[in-house]
């Protein structure tokens, strides 16, 4: 957690090994970080908090909170998400993309098929596919995006990512926030051209700063609005 121009904001990280675990083991984990939230004035409160994620994992962990949260019968007050390196379009469609690409690319049938297979032995293994619905159950990547949907979150929010990440590609989050735009919620999005998947800060930390800090002002600026 960290304080920016006046706000707590809940920075949410997570690593591919918090990515691979069921939503029951996630969540549990959460419990202790609720925990700490709690002791820190911000469940159950009155108190604004902003929510910041990086990449497709920190939404996915942003979610488990939020379960967490409702499993105990408590919320907290969310008035804006920064959203760093995601989301991820979800599958079929980012793995019909990859696939295409790699067929144009080498244009060997046997590569494709050998890729393809590849990816189904691996998916199973990070818990993208999850049973909980149906037979087969929703990834994880809809789950997220159905969390975040703007009927779910209706926050402001900033987009931060970089046209240069190899692992969310920015048409990925581009498409997201012109769908998200349509609803209506306040969006905000600052793009860089150099800089790594969830590396902005190491590369540009007065712009990556400034973005933040813009984003909250305007929030600020616009609550006192709505108060006088």
């Amino acid at each position: 957690m960290y304080q920016k121009q006046g706000h707590s904001v809940v920075l949410i990280e997570s690593s591919m090994k918090d990515w691979a675990v069921s939503d029951k083991r996630l969540q549990a984990i959460f419990e202790g970080v609720v925990a700490r939230l709690e002791s820190a004035g911000l469940v159950g409160s009155d108190r604004e908090v902003v929510a910041h994620t990086i990449s497709n994992g920190g939404l996915n962990s942003f979610r488990a909170l939020n379960l967490a949260l409702e499993s105990r019968g408590q919320s907290i007050k969310w008035s804006a998400i920064i959203i760093e390196a995601a989301p991820s379009l979800p599958i079929p469609e980012s793995l019909a993309r990859f696939l295409m690409g790699m067929w144009k690319l080498n244009g060997h049938l046997w590569l494709f098929l050998l890729t393809l297979l590849c990816w189904f032995i691996l998916l199973p293994q990070f818990s993208l596919f999850q049973f909980s619905k149906g037979r087969f159950g929703k990834s994880r990547l809809h789950l997220i995006h159905e969390f975040i949907a703007p009927e779910n979150l209706q926050f402001p929010r900033l987009y931060l990512y970089t046209n240069a990440d190899k692992v969310v590609p920015a048409y990925h989050i581009v498409r997201h926030v012109n769908r998200v735009m349509q609803s209506g919620i306040k969006i905000s999005a600052k793009s860089w051209d150099n800089a790594p998947h969830a590396g902005i800060l190491q590369k540009d930390y007065q712009g990556y700063s400034q973005a933040i800090r813009s984003f909250l002002d305007g929030k600020e600026s616009e609550h006192r609005k709505k108060s006088s």
